[in-house]
Formats: C-alpha cells, sequence, structure tokens
C-alpha cells in the first residue's frame, strides 16, 4: 500500500506540473508543447481515474493531493528559474504587445 501512496504523490505531482507548465506554454503560443502535456495529462488522468473507480481508499487519495500541491510549487519554481536562465542569456519569453497605447490629450 506504500508503494500506491508513492506512486500516486509522484502522479500528482507531474500532472499538476504539466498542467501548470502547459498554461505557460498555452500563454507563449508554444503549440507543439502544450499539445503534448495536453496529451500526457489525459493519459494521467486516465490512470487516476482508473484507480478511483477500482477503489484505491481515501488515504492514497489524500497522497495524490498532496502531490498535485507539490507539483504547482515545482512548477512555479521552475518557471522562475527558466525566466532567470533567460534573462541571463539574453532571451525573452514574454509574448510583445503588437499595439500601441493612445496618448492621453
Amino acid at each position: 500500500m506504500i508503494i500506491k501512496c508513492i506512486i500516486y504523490f509522484i502522479v500528482g505531482i507531474v500532472e499538476s506540473f504539466g498542467v501548470s507548465l502547459n498554461t505557460k506554454f498555452i500563454q507563449r503560443n508554444k503549440k507543439l508543447y502544450s499539445f503534448v502535456i495536453s496529451f500526457v495529462n489525459i493519459l494521467i488522468w486516465g490512470y487516476v481515474l482508473l484507480g478511483f473507480i477500482e477503489g484505491i481508499g481515501h488515504y492514497i487519495l489524500f497522497f495524490y493531493a498532496l502531490g498535485f500541491g507539490t507539483g504547482d510549487v515545482l512548477a512555479i519554481t521552475f518557471d522562475n528559474y527558466l525566466e532567470k536562465l533567460a534573462k541571463i542569456k539574453g532571451l525573452s519569453f514574454k509574448k510583445k504587445l503588437k499595439y500601441k497605447r493612445k496618448k492621453k490629450r
């Protein structure tokens, strides 16, 4: 049972990490990356749903939720790291605005 707890904890981390990064990729218009992450997330969801249908227990749900929260924190940390690395290398992840603001008269 401890192995299932660890597996669902890791699955929660991977799924949450993927969802968070997928949101960033969508904002940055990275279609291929977004597609791949969405595909993997659906496979993970299928695995998790099958596990819940089989009746894995409430304590495993706790570990999955704990992993999901951990994945969010890791994704934010990873994104901040990438932005710092991009600044060092002189790259920009931000999408440039294509319109200009009107000046006030």
